[in-house]
């Protein structure tokens, strides 16, 4: 079936938008006015590529609100609609303006929908549902469904949403809890009753929370509507609230012991880590991405606990009330699902942020994993990823190591200023990057310092989730055909940005005044050294590896307002550079994956999602027909992340880095850390591969 169904299948239980901020006090509209219009103002003035302010432009932001208030239709009538249709080429002359009546409307009907929602909730999920009669929901890749014509069809559809929600929470807790993998109807529905509670309570809380506390209520509908108006100029352009915008900008505590990460409800509620603390145990961890999805977490002898219907809130009162150690259940990005045991720590900085170790055969290999790009801590003696990697490498080299593997895969980005000092690690000297900010001549960032750290053959790993700052580096890179990047195509993002506050003439304090709020605003665009940006287009690999699911993915191409790529006129003098053998390395590994047994079938997989994709997928409700659908869905993939699972490589040992040993002996957790961390990168077939391209690229350097 089509990936792109099936991640809303495995996720929209969890359908709720977006969580409900913390309390604030009542603003009145002229505020909310005053802020858009200075967000649009701002956005004029200093973003890079900035939208005209127009009907088109007010177009997107109405869909934009509509969909995020109601993205499966289940509210607002056809009638409903008519109504705010009034205003969708209307929202560009009512920022102008200073207006808010289209706030005013949806803040009023959207309240008396969620009230009739929310009766509606507790009366079909107040006794049984029946599975055994014919129905299906359909789910539209186009949304091109219409909405209800009354509330009697607004009924139905509850009915049939409940259903599936209920179908597949019974299903999720069947594969939490059953040693077999295949679903049966005795197995499902012994967890009806559990399902339908959860569902229940997962509603009532977003409801009651919306509906009780008018101020909150109206808040969160006109931050939503800022925000609609700053995502309109691009992706990474955001409305923070003072609150936002502290948790955006805050650290964990580093007096509080932390798992040391970060993680918020994505657009279908899903929890989502959004940022790891560099040197925390998450961190060092090794397997913890930005991006990976938050399944169960457990306590020691108690019980695995489900995360489909905690909140962020609630999970944050589960970490910081229970024992330090703990299992973590999380969904990697190609759906595969690993344990990872973490015990709390005060998070602080030390040597033992960058994870490193030698991959020994034929040849000695150093691998270095950078999760993220890191910078410059709170003490002065600290610097960021760039020094730390450089130590790492200096231990390495000490070990005669014939090559080195950088693993970005899943590296969200970070500090760019870090990328550019890392690339100038591997280069002599010369330009590294170009960067352009509206109304001024793009200027080109160059590497002065003479010479280099290491000189020996480069490889970098990337995947679709390498971004920012990581796609900087692995173009410089790729530019000067220093590394090998080997992978899919990166995120696509060559984008800056910064906070401004926002400035309102009805504030006495026009600077600073927490309740204005701020704009993250995208400010500057990044060139490679051919004069072309990477955005939306990211970093094509010099070698491509294939990845489960590569097809489907959340990419900034896939983002509607995402800005597009472009090119400048400059000069550019670069160094001599040695050519790389592409097309050699390129064909060997051709053979090795072309003949490798778990390669050949993610690539058979790929081709049937590729082939599947449709604009829209129906599934039935009737229960032996849903399990039939999900027993189908599951065997496509099961085997395959069984294979990958099973498999431990003998093309190479992994050892800890010599210099480490007298350090690790004092440091048990680090120990046991790497200890596991071994034994995952001792599955990675992309690790292996990169390490017999790289064994090639030696052989026919020494040649």
């Amino acid at each position: 079936m089509m990936r792109v169904y099936s991640n809303i299948i495995l996720s929209c239980i969890l359908f709720i938008s977006c969580s409900i901020s913390a309390q604030h006090e009542k603003t009145d509209y002229p505020t909310y006015a005053e802020q858009a219009f200075v967000i649009t103002q701002l956005a004029e003035k200093h973003h890079i590529a900035p939208r005209k302010v127009d009907d088109e432009f007010s177009k997107k932001i109405y869909i934009s609100i509509i969909n995020n208030l109601d993205p499966y239709k289940l509210y607002f009538t056809q009638t409903d609609i008519n109504k705010l249709n009034d205003f969708e080429d209307k929202i560009d002359d009512e920022i102008k303006s200073k207006s808010t009546l289209f706030l005013q409307q949806v803040i009023t009907l959207y309240q008396k929908r969620l009230k009739y929602g929310d009766s509606l909730v507790n009366s079909i999920l107040s006794h049984p549902l029946n599975f055994s009669v014919s129905s299906a929901i359909v789910f539209d890749k186009k949304s091109t469904s219409k909405y209800a014509n009354n509330l009697t069809e607004i009924n139905k559809r509850w009915t049939r949403w409940l259903k599936y929600l209920t179908l597949e929470t019974m299903s999720k807790n069947h594969a939490t809890k059953e040693e077999k993998n295949l679903l049966s109807k005795a197995s499902l529905l012994k967890y009806e009753e559990e399902s339908r509670t959860k569902i229940n309570a997962k509603y009532n809380n977003f409801h009651s929370s919306l509906i009780e506390d008018y101020n909150t209520y109206e808040n969160y509908i006109a931050e939503m509507y800022l925000n609609s108006i700053a995502t309109e100029f691009d992706p990474h352009s955001m409305y923070f609230s003072a609150e936002t915008k502290n948790y955006f900008l805050g650290h964990l505590s580093r007096e509080d012991k932390s798992f040391g990460f970060e993680f918020e409800e994505n657009i279908l509620g899903e929890l989502l880590v959004v940022r790891l603390v560099p040197g925390g145990p998450a961190w060092k961890s090794n397997q913890l991405n930005k991006g990976d999805i938050l399944l169960g977490i457990k306590w020691d002898e108690a019980e695995w606990m489900d995360l489909s219907f905690v909140n962020t809130d609630e999970l944050e009162n589960l970490i910081s009330f229970n024992p330090d150690e703990a299992l973590l259940k999380v969904r990697k990005i190609n759906g595969e699902t690993i344990i990872i045991p973490l015990v709390k720590e005060i998070i602080r900085a030390d040597e033992n942020i960058i994870k490193s170790f030698v991959l020994k055969n034929e040849k000695a290999i150093g691998y270095i994993s950078l999760p993220g790009f890191y910078t410059e801590f709170e003490s002065e003696n600290q610097l960021g990823c760039a020094n730390d990697i450089a130590k790492a490498i200096v231990k390495m080299k000490k070990e005669n190591i014939d090559g080195l593997i950088i693993d970005l895969r899943g590296n969200g980005g970070g500090s760019l200023k870090e990328a550019i000092e890392l690339a100038g690690i591997f280069i002599d000297f010369g330009p590294l990057t170009i960067m352009k900010s509206k109304n001024s001549e793009p200027i080109t960032i160059k590497d002065f310092n003479r010479g280099s750290i290491y000189n020996d053959p480069l490889l970098i790993l990337v995947n679709s989730q390498s971004a920012s700052a990581s796609e900087l580096f692995s173009a410089t890179m790729q530019d000067y055909q220093r590394a090998l990047i080997v992978g899919s195509p990166t995120f696509g993002k060559s984008t800056g940005q910064d906070i401004l506050p926002l400035t309102l003439s009805t504030t006495n304090d026009n600077k600073n005044n927490p309740s204005s709020g701020y704009l993250k605003l995208t400010l500057s665009m990044f060139y490679r050294l051919n004069c072309i940006s990477y955005q939306k287009i990211g970093v094509i690999p010099d070698i491509f590896l294939p990845y489960l699911f590569h097809n489907e993915g959340d990419r900034e191409k896939d983002y509607p307002s995402a800005l597009s790529s472009d090119s400048i006129s400059k000069k550019i003098y670069m160094p001599e550079i040695k050519q790389l053998p592409y097309r050699e390395l390129e064909i060997a590994s051709e053979n090795r994956i072309n003949t490798d047994s778990i390669f050949t079938k993610i690539k058979a997989i790929n081709q049937s999602e590729k082939i599947n994709n449709k604009d829209s997928l129906k599934i039935s409700l009737k229960i032996d027909e849903f399990i039939a659908y999900k027993n189908q869905l599951s065997s496509n993939t099961s085997d395959i992340l069984k294979d990958i699972d099973s498999r431990v490589t003998s093309r190479y040992t992994i050892d800890e880095v010599t210099y480490d040993n007298d350090l690790l002996k004092t440091d048990k957790y680090t120990k046991e850390i790497n200890k596991i961390t071994i034994e995952q990168l001792n599955k990675d077939i992309y690790l292996e591969e990169a390490y017999n391209i790289l064994l090639d690229l030696i052989k026919i350097k020494n040649n």
